[in-house]
């Protein structure tokens, strides 16, 4: 059975539509028969039954097969050492420095979002137990300010997220072009993470059963 698991999580990362919320999530089948693991049968969903926040000052949490310590200051700690929060990363095909929408910290080659290990450490405030796309909204719209009080669940669909995604792109913006000058910066690089098309799918592929990716 552990065997079987593993692979339904592994087909789910490959395969599945992007899962479009933060923090902890699940795989759902969508026929009922848990023995089905074929990708068309797999959808992510939430998995914030148990949520609950928590008031420590930091907190061990396991994201992505690695483990690291995360602070209610948004600092996030391996073996004792701060790792430097990183908002973009050299692409080696453009050779341009792509700037990106959630920040992250590297482990091992493998980038953390930080949004996310904020949401597993329970450092995000409000009830995101009954949203369809949790997300977590950084209140001043600083992408890179982590403090948990900074910090609250949002629905993907709703217009507080909407206004805040769009403040995060124009920056992205302003620091390709201070990082890129000259350079042709792919125009994708600056669109919206999930257009409406995009997360209507996700949506009702849970319902229909609907195949591939969007």
């Amino acid at each position: 059975m552990i065997i079987r698991i593993l692979l339904q999580l592994r087909v789910a990362d490959a395969c599945l539509f992007p899962y479009v919320g933060d923090g902890p999530k699940k795989v759902k089948y969508l026929d009922g028969d848990v023995m089905n693991t074929d990708a068309d049968n797999l959808m992510w969903l939430p998995d914030l039954s148990s949520y609950a926040q928590t008031g420590v000052p930091l907190k061990r949490v396991e994201w992505m097969g690695k483990s690291v310590t995360v602070l209610r200051t948004g600092e996030v700690k391996l073996d004792g050492n701060t790792l430097p929060i990183e908002d973009h990363y050299h692409d080696g095909p453009t050779d341009c420095e792509r700037f990106v929408q959630k920040a992250f910290v590297v482990v091992d080659k493998l980038n953390l979002p930080v949004d996310d290990l904020m949401a597993v450490a329970g450092f995000v405030g409000g009830d995101p137990t009954q949203m369809v796309g949790p997300k977590v909204l950084h209140k001043d719209h600083d992408m890179l300010n982590f403090k948990a009080d900074n910090l609250e669940w949002t629905e993907l669909s709703g217009k507080e997220y909407h206004d805040y995604i769009e403040d995060v792109i124009a920056t992205c913006r302003i620091n390709s072009a201070a990082a890129n000058p000259g350079k042709d910066v792919p125009e994708k690089w600056f669109m919206h993470p999930y257009c409406p098309p995009d997360y209507s799918k996700w949506k009702g592929r849970g319902k229909k059963g609907g195949k591939g990716k969007p």
